[in-house]
């Protein structure tokens, strides 16, 4: 048997200190700058909900042809999708606290459900606190949301920014560490003959 070259899989930490740098930039402009990154997140909304609208006309033009549902729907879900655009471009703020409600009425009722399920499961006392103490966050975070949806969004893009910031951290020490490894490693392929 005879093997001609081995071949090392290519070095990681390159890619891993650009994600790096960019989690600490983003995780920066959350935390520091939380309005803004919320308009800039509503504004790729826009863009992606007309992106969205002219893939759907486009869509409904060539189902027009062959009639029936589809074309109906295509078109009511393209004329949705630009008049969501719209609001997104002039009225940011009203699609943010229809996204901000919305939100919180889903973290209320998963909230409720998690903190009921976990009251009447059959699970260890341990488990069963967590999973109501885990339903009762997600229920404070909702009404948060509902009834005071500024203070709740900006803490939450806030937390958001401290994680991915620590994220950013951790692929920067991780990056580092490949660098300092890959100056001490051998050569990337070495020829093996073996009989």
């Amino acid at each position: 048997m005879e093997v001609s070259s081995f071949t090392c899989p290519p070095r990681s930490w390159p890619s891993l200190f650009a994600v790096g740098i960019l989690a600490v930039f983003l995780g920066l402009l959350l935390f520091l700058e939380p309005a803004l990154s919320l308009r800039l997140v509503l504004y790729s909304i826009g863009a992606l909900a007309v992106i969205v609208a002219v893939i759907s006309l486009a869509a409904a033009a060539f189902l027009s042809r062959g009639g029936g549902w589809p074309f109906g729907v295509t078109l009511v879900f393209g004329i949705l999708m630009l008049f969501v655009a719209f609001i997104a471009f002039s009225n940011p703020d009203l699609l943010g606290g229809i996204l901000a409600t919305l939100a919180g009425a889903i973290l209320i009722v998963g909230g409720l459900g998690v903190a009921i399920t976990g009251a009447f499961s059959l699970h260890p006392p341990a488990r069963k606190f967590a999973q109501v103490t885990g339903g009762g966050g997600l229920l404070a975070i909702g009404l948060l949301l509902v009834f005071r949806s500024g203070l709740a969004v900006t803490l939450i893009v806030r937390v958001i920014g401290i994680f991915i910031l620590a994220l950013g951290g951790v692929l920067l020490a991780v990056a580092v560490l490949g660098w300092l490894k890959d100056r001490r490693s051998p050569p990337d392929w070495v020829d093996v003959t073996v009989r």
